[in-house]
């Protein structure tokens, strides 16, 4: 089973500096997850979004899906042992500054293991630019486990960041 936790988080010029900045850095990138019942399947996903314009008020959607080959900009790979996790950079999907558009293995997770993926991007629009994070924990598990990503350090941990300002 993988299941994936993926934060995404927006905000303008407005909550770049303190004190906006505070409110926008409380948003968590590790949360207890949903109850996924049985049957379990194949893949969970958990998405997480936080606006500005919305106070950085938590919205949360749970999906569970039947196929494992690919989730937002990545592709997954299963072999006989471990789960190959491939990333692909979009400027339109991810922002600026660029990092280059290709398809990257960013990680092997055997079973039970943990990741955390983290990229963030300014845009412009109409109105100015704006900034978008995300954070993504991925499990490669046997069992489901609400605190999957709560109990322990990811075994990878893969950052993209770049400065944005």
């Amino acid at each position: 089973m993988l299941v994936i936790q993926h934060f995404k988080t927006v905000w303008t010029q407005k909550t770049r500096g303190m004190p906006g900045a505070e409110k926008r850095k409380k948003v968590p990138h590790k949360l207890l997850l949903p109850d996924a019942s049985h049957p379990l399947p194949p893949v969970l996903l958990h998405e997480i979004t936080a606006y500005e314009w919305e106070g950085f008020r938590l919205q949360q959607t749970t999906k569970r899906l039947d196929q494992l080959e690919q989730y937002w900009s990545f592709q997954f790979q299963q072999q006989e042992h471990h789960l190959e996790i491939w990333f692909t950079y979009s400027k339109t999907e991810h922002g600026s500054p660029e990092r280059g558009t290709y398809l990257r293995r960013i990680f092997d997770l055997k079973k039970n293991q943990t990741a955390a993926f983290h990229i963030n991007g300014r845009f412009s629009n109409d109105t100015g630019q704006y900034y978008v994070s995300h954070f993504v924990n991925l499990g490669f598990v046997n069992r489901f486990n609400d605190n999957l990503f709560l109990t322990k350090e990811p075994d990878h941990d893969v950052d993209l960041r770049a400065q944005l300002y």
